[in-house]
């Protein structure tokens, strides 16, 4: 049986490793050292069989989703409640990091960093595409696919 994503994560540290000549990232993380820094996020696919998400962590900072005017440190976009494409503003005062992690529904269970769960994260054009593997069965980077821009 291969190792799993996850189980060489955990023995790299949660450093980048390379899968079949791909970068892949368990968690990617995006330096804010603006005040205010504006994101588009698009979603352009993810698997039918399971409801995928992106989670979205700001360290020490907030997340406002479409000017909703309320900040959160942490949101999930779902797969089966958010809309296709979102713009988030990330508000910090000294700096902060946007965590950005893939997770999915199994049941009623939230489920991330087990199994295959990865992202690959190609950057063409000045935009990030990030293909997105859940952790159940094979490594797939089609189970949840976004791009990511900075305006």
């Amino acid at each position: 049986m291969e190792e799993t994503l996850s189980s060489i994560f955990m023995r790299t540290k949660g450093k980048p490793i390379n899968f079949n000549g791909k970068t892949v990232v368990a968690i990617m993380e995006i330096e804010i050292t603006k005040p205010r820094t504006v994101f588009s996020i698009r979603r352009l696919g993810a698997t039918n069989g399971r409801v995928q998400g992106l989670a979205l962590k700001a360290v020490s900072g907030q997340i406002v989703v479409d000017g909703s005017g309320d900040g959160y440190p942490e949101i999930i976009l779902w797969s089966d409640t958010s809309p296709d494409a979102v713009e988030i503003e990330v508000f910090s005062k000294f700096g902060s990091t946007l965590k950005i992690w893939n997770v999915w529904k199994s049941t009623f269970v939230m489920n991330a960093w087990v199994g295959n769960t990865g992202i690959h994260v190609c950057e063409p054009d000045g935009k990030m595409i990030l293909e997105c593997s859940d952790g159940v069965g094979d490594v797939d980077f089609s189970d949840y696919v976004v791009v990511l821009e900075e305006r």
